[in-house]
């Protein structure tokens, strides 16, 4: 009687093939889901350090510029000559002013397209020495270059010129599909920062 027992119970050690599947394909899920987090998580680091990456460059462009306009007295849509600083095109701004006596001019310009993406700059000079040659940082902007910069409101004038407030628009980068059902090929909207300076009026 005892050996039928233990042979019974010889019998029931280890598993089944139905247990041996049901492992496997929870196994599987497990595996998928976690490949999947893994996956969106470097996703996610990625965006995260570019998104932080761009957010100092704004910074960086939001300072320069603000002093800038505040400090300028005329206001240009490009470099008049002979007091140009900037010796690469993509010029689309230009201010001047006088500190302690010295002619400061200052460029903003889009260059060196690289992948979709221009270098903003910022050239210096004063008194038509030394050039002083700033990169921002690297944004998608979109054509025409003239409307990146608005004085009062509107196109900045080709001819120096005294508006109360310059705005410059740096893009996102993080283009937003356009919602609608419409069938015709709309391009991605592309979110932009707009950074507002009032000139100082001394």
């Amino acid at each position: 009687m005892s050996r039928q027992a233990s042979l019974r119970h010889g019998d029931e050690l280890g598993f089944t093939l139905v247990e041996l599947l049901a492992v496997i394909a929870i196994l599987g899920v497990i595996s998928f889901t976690l490949t999947e987090a893994f996956v969106v998580g470097l996703k996610t680091t990625d965006a995260n350090a570019t998104d932080l990456s761009r957010s100092v460059a704004v910074q960086a462009a939001q300072s320069y510029f603000t002093d800038d306009v505040q400090s300028a007295k005329e206001v240009s849509r490009v470099d008049p000559p002979p007091t140009t600083c900037a010796t690469a095109a993509g010029v689309f701004l230009h201010l001047s002013w006088k500190d302690q006596g010295r002619a400061r001019d200052v460029s903003y310009a889009v260059e060196d397209a690289i992948t979709g993406q221009a270098q903003l700059v910022r050239w210096s000079c004063t008194d038509g020495g030394s050039v002083d040659r700033k990169m921002l940082g690297l944004f998608t902007f979109e054509p025409p270059l003239p409307q990146l910069a608005q004085c009062d409101g509107a196109a900045c004038p080709d001819a120096p010129g005294r508006p109360l407030t310059v705005t410059l628009r740096i893009p996102t980068d993080r283009p937003q599909e356009a919602t609608g059902t419409s069938t015709t090929s709309v391009p991605p909207l592309r979110p932009s920062v707009d950074l507002t300076v009032r000139r100082r009026t001394t």
